[in-house]
């Protein structure tokens, strides 16, 4: 037995899409690192939608021409939970 299969994508629309590693996920809650000024950044709440290979849209929470870090969050993550211990450290 065959069957023809027809999957319905929706619309065809432009999204704002980042790459998978440029999102840093903490429990229910998305982030990417943005640049607001030469050489300072800021991490930024973002509503994700679709995941493909390799790729993540964003619909929510920045804009097409924002300046993001794509590569090494991981670094940052870890950075802010290193700190985040030393803090711990301190205060006991």
């Amino acid at each position: 037995m065959f069957a023809n299969v027809f999957i319905d994508g929706g619309h065809d629309h432009d999204v704002l899409s980042v790459p998978r590693e440029a999102v840093i996920f903490s429990g229910d809650v998305a982030r990417v690192i943005k640049q607001v000024e030469d050489n300072r950044f800021r991490p930024v709440e973002v509503i994700t939608g679709i995941q493909t290979e390799g790729k993540i849209e964003i619909i929510n929470g920045i804009e097409e021409g924002d300046l993001i870090v794509v590569s090494g969050q991981f670094l940052i993550d870890s950075e802010s939970n290193l700190q985040a211990s030393f803090r711990r450290f301190r205060a006991e």
